[in-house]
């Protein structure tokens, strides 16, 4: 399939990583108690929804490499695709607890506009980070650096 597989290791490390840091955090209180730590999960997200928009792209689409700018509008639009998906769940599951549960300590996963700008913020800046090591570092072997050494070797 690959020739080289770092992207899958990549990827592989990604959710691992969110999902520890997501098991730590609910166990130890972090979404509540460390104040950036919401914004370093979107950031973490925004980079791994990239990659696996890079990594489909690259499957279904086209092996040729793609200009920065197009890198990271393909990226970008990913990850803001997803997580305004992400944002529309959290949004439902605090209006559906909110409704059915009459609890005064109820941990509010929204909390307001400002924090869905935020998230959606971090996820853009995962998406342009991980853009921006893909596009200096491929992980990915370009089929036009391929044909190219094919056409000097002949």
């Amino acid at each position: 399939m690959f020739k080289n597989k770092s992207i899958v290791f990549l990827i592989i490390f990604l959710v691992l990583l969110i999902a520890s840091l997501n098991f730590l955090a609910f166990s130890f209180y972090w979404y509540w108690r460390i104040w950036w730590f919401d914004l370093l999960m979107h950031f973490l997200g925004g980079m791994f929804v990239a990659s696996l928009g890079y990594y489909f792209y690259y499957l279904l689409v086209s092996r040729e490499r793609l200009s920065l700018f197009r890198l990271l509008i393909l990226l970008i639009f990913s990850s803001l695709v997803i997580g305004g998906l992400w944002e529309i769940f959290e949004f439902s599951i605090d209006a559906y607890w909110s409704a059915h549960v009459n609890i005064k300590s109820l941990q509010i996963l929204q909390a307001g506009s400002l924090d869905t700008l935020s998230d959606l913020l971090f996820d853009f800046l995962g998406a342009i980070a991980f853009g921006l090591f893909i596009h200096y570092i491929p992980l990915l072997p370009d089929n036009n650096l391929e044909k190219q050494k094919e056409n000097h070797d002949n």
